[in-house]
């Protein structure tokens, strides 16, 4: 059913919190990811190649963006490099089962530019994993007093 509505020509034109981030690295967290579309319909490109549409979350900012994976076994380099830096392991020449669950809650870098007035990410790597390099002080035991000397002979404390 359509519904139509004028609207006054004042009407505020907020895109809805969208914002664009400078190129560069980013840490991202995956918000949702969905290989279907509202009606029901698998995400498909025009050549039929399945894809997944993920939501990542930039963990400083809260910008939120969308990055597409090509499930193409023909050119499987972007979907390998994602479950890489996503966490999810895999065997050289292995069939892997690809499910949008897999990927929730994953945190990865990646790389943004800036492409018609767009943000994509062109690039993604694991997440890099601090490293404590604090130093520990080395230990040095406490002196305490001697202890008395012990007659050889007597295998006894000497009383002086």
């Amino acid at each position: 059913m359509a519904f139509e509505i004028t609207l006054p020509d004042n009407a505020p034109r907020d895109p809805g919190g969208y914002q664009i981030l400078e190129p560069g690295w980013y840490t991202f967290a995956v918000r949702s990811c969905y290989d279907k579309t509202q009606a029901g319909q698998p995400l498909e490109t025009q050549h039929g190649t399945p894809y997944l549409k993920v939501l990542c979350e930039d963990v400083k900012s809260g910008t939120t963006l969308h990055h597409v994976i090509f499930l193409d076994e023909e050119k499987p380099q972007r979907l390998m490099y994602f479950l890489t830096a996503t966490g999810n392991e895999f065997a050289p020449g292995e069939t892997v089962t690809i499910t949008t669950h897999m990927f929730h809650g994953k945190r990865f870098r990646g790389k943004v530019e800036v492409e018609n007035g767009r943000n994509r990410i062109t690039l993604t790597t694991p997440e890099e994993k601090k490293i404590d390099t604090k130093i520990e002080e080395e230990f040095t035991p406490i002196e305490t007093e001697k202890p008395p000397p012990i007659d050889p002979e007597l295998n006894e404390d000497v009383p002086f």
